[in-house]
């Protein structure tokens, strides 16, 4: 579905989200490399990347995500309590 609006000689392309800034790509970089190592079962590795990116990006909702699902699997409770919690 595509809405169409009204052209004017004024008219602009209107970019809600571009991924071009160096900052972005290390991120977007990050996020990659944490998931394989998650999935691959190096838990700690993967747990290692996202504290970096939650240091680079503080409340990055997918490494903070991420990373509580690790405290999870380790079941570390309070750990995953307060990542919980610090997402509000």
């Amino acid at each position: 579905m595509s809405l169409d609006f009204p052209k004017t000689s004024k008219s602009k392309p209107i970019t809600l989200y571009t991924v071009n800034s160096a900052f972005e790509k290390k991120v977007e970089v990050i996020i990659i490399q944490s998931l394989v190592l998650h999935q691959g079962g190096h838990l700690d590795q993967a747990q290692t990347t996202y504290d970096e990116m939650m240091n680079l990006k503080q409340k990055h909702f997918e490494a903070t995500q991420l990373s509580r699902a690790i405290t999870n699997q380790k079941q570390h409770w309070s750990t995953a309590i307060s990542l919980c919690a610090a997402q509000l």
